[in-house]
């Protein structure tokens, strides 16, 4: 993993929750946390399915409007041609195939023109999307969770890497390259397309961070909330107290802090926020 690249780290962990899901059949009857790194890889993870939902939906929905575009000329074209012949009607009663009848026929039709027309509208849409695929070949498929805690995470790359610099910005080219626009659209707080603003508003986002923390300042967390918050986004912080590996490996509080975003989360289901 030490020699991994982005986004490596981010279809390991999409690849991980497909596979569990497929298994267990727990859909987002879960929450993500993560510590650290594992913080950043939590936002991207969750950025990364609702990009994925927005996708496929946008690619079936042009997908179908081609399909459909095309049954229509079709059928115009029968008719000119039926009326041409001096023919009252372009096919015998029972035999004529509606629109919606053609687009459930092209489910099965060997004929790849609109998968490839509405294929090419999909990446002019979103050009920057990530295809993950397991390593039988098929789309994965990650079910958003119903919660997110972050603890003491990394969020803007560019910032962190200026103020620390040193060993940081060498663990931050390690991961993600030599630094430049690909910092910036792989960190949470600074990636253009940040997609958490479609999240349920049911979900809980959850930050904690510790003022001894050695490794990871707190201007992160000030930094994720605070684009989150221009986005209209409500999220939680709660306060933790120990250096940066003791919140982990002591597990205590983090307990406390999956309790309280289960509490939260129960809140915001019973309250009926939708």
């Amino acid at each position: 993993m030490r020699t991994a690249r982005h986004p490596d780290h981010l279809h390991d962990v999409c690849s991980a929750l497909d596979m569990l899901n497929r298994k267990f059949k727990f859909d987002n009857r879960y929450l993500i946390i993560g510590h650290s790194a594992g913080a950043t890889l939590a936002f991207q993870t969750v950025n990364w399915a609702l990009t994925e939902l927005e996708r496929k939906a946008y690619y079936h929905e042009r997908k179908r409007a081609i399909t459909l575009s095309k049954s229509v000329a079709g059928n115009l074209d029968r008719i000119e041609q039926a009326f041409s012949a001096g023919v009252e009607h372009a096919e015998k009663p029972g035999d004529y195939h509606s629109d919606e009848d053609d687009y459930e026929d092209s489910a099965t039709d060997s004929d790849s023109d609109s998968t490839k027309q509405s294929g090419n509208l999909e990446i002019s849409h979103f050009p920057n999307a990530l295809v993950f695929t397991s390593a039988d070949g098929k789309p994965l498929d990650v079910p958003l969770p119903i919660s997110l805690i972050a603890l003491a995470g990394i969020y803007n790359f560019s910032a962190y890497s200026s103020r620390l610099g040193g060993p940081v910005t060498e663990f931050l080219t390690g991961a993600f390259g030599p630094r430049g626009p690909e910092w910036n659209m792989a960190a949470p707080a600074t990636c253009e397309c940040l997609n958490l603003s479609k999240w349920s508003p049911r979900r809980v986002i959850m930050f904690a961070y510790s003022q001894q923390d050695e490794y990871v300042d707190e201007s992160e967390t000030i930094d994720m909330m605070s684009r989150l918050s221009s986005e209209s986004i409500t999220c939680h912080h709660v306060p933790l107290t120990g250096r940066h590996d003791f919140v982990w490996q002591d597990g205590e509080q983090v307990a406390d802090l999956v309790l309280k975003a289960v509490e939260l989360t129960l809140e915001n289901l019973f309250n009926g926020r939708h």
